[in-house]
């Protein structure tokens, strides 16, 4: 956002993102890049660049290998579902939990056009997604 009219060359201009990623440094070093680069620029042109970045949380991964992942698909295979396995971009409590030593994976289901004005499911994926969590947290 910037300016208070149009066709006219703002005083201030806000501008505001988010980086993801998989890895953390690598989120990190793109943010200085960024950083950087306004800062260098702005400059440039007799300007300057403020450049505020908050972690919100910490970027992880879990391993294929990992007892969680292990866990998830013999369970998924008993109960006869695809335990599909999808890296996303997403923020969760896991976040917060990984950063903590607590491994573990965020298991979405039960969700169609997610995080649209349209997201729907139906009572039979709602049945599945709760045979899943009794499943998952049952010790046998």
């Amino acid at each position: 956002m910037g300016g208070i009219a149009r066709n006219i060359v703002p005083d201030l201009v806000e501008i505001t993102g988010e980086i993801r990623s998989m890895d953390h440094e690598q989120a990190l070093s793109l943010a200085r890049q960024i950083r950087e680069t306004f800062e260098t620029e702005a400059g440039k042109l007799g300007g300057r660049a403020e450049v505020n970045v908050t972690e919100e949380f910490k970027a992880y991964r879990i391993q294929k290998d990992e007892y969680v992942v292990a866990h998830f698909q013999e369970v998924c295979k008993k109960l006869g579902l695809s335990g599909t396995l999808e890296d996303t971009f997403g923020g969760s409590d896991n976040n917060h939990f990984t950063a903590h030593g607590i491994r573990g994976i965020v298991v979405a289901n039960a969700m169609n056009e997610v995080h649209t004005k349209k997201e729907w499911t139906t009572v039979d994926e709602m049945v599945k997604a709760a045979e899943l969590t009794l499943k998952l947290a049952t010790v046998e």
